[in-house]
């Protein structure tokens, strides 16, 4: 596994996630393990490293002064795309209210076909509308530098990515606590 990196530097800590997500053992997010495509993160890094790619800064309290880019999309493994699914198609435990026709549709069409058929038309249907989301790599900008530092989840807490995944970032890099 190889990450070029022009200036920007990579935590210890992506490099073990990124890995583990390479050797196909997972990562546990809360209560859910993902599976990522190192592969996407590591190209995801080299679009940041050459600012091709979009980010966005955090704005909670915690989390200021960081910033995430998605990753992991269109995911085929884990929870992203069960979660994608989920938040396109429903809304407070209904199918959306503008989607009732189209999901009445795909099931008149492949119902027979079984959930699983249902459940990958769904899916197809919300990716060519690109309404999906992914999970983040976080990063920091110092000095005209990024530092990339963890794989985080949408489920988990802000204060908890920096407490157990930023806090051994910042040991690592004290540079950035200023």
């Amino acid at each position: 596994m190889s990450v070029r990196l022009i200036e920007g530097k990579c935590s210890r800590l992506l490099l073990e996630q990124i890995a583990r997500h390479r050797l196909n053992i997972g990562e546990k997010f809360n209560e859910r393990i993902e599976f990522y495509n190192a592969s996407e993160i590591i190209d995801i890094l080299d679009l940041l490293e050459n600012d091709k790619v979009n980010y966005t800064d955090f704005t909670g309290e915690v989390l200021i002064g960081f910033s995430k880019t998605h990753h992991g999309t269109y995911s085929g493994n884990g929870y992203s795309i069960v979660r994608n699914i989920k938040e396109y198609w429903f809304k407070k435990g209904n199918i959306r209210r503008e989607l009732q026709n189209e999901f009445q549709q795909i099931s008149n069409d492949y119902g027979h076909q079984g959930i699983s058929v249902i459940l990958n038309v769904m899916h197809s249907s919300a990716m060519s509308k690109k309404e999906l989301r992914g999970e983040w790599i976080v990063f920091k900008k110092h000095k005209g530098k990024k530092y990339y530092l963890c794989l985080a989840s949408h489920y988990e807490d802000d204060k908890k990515i920096f407490e157990e995944k930023l806090m051994k970032c910042l040991t690592e890099f004290p540079e950035l606590n200023s």
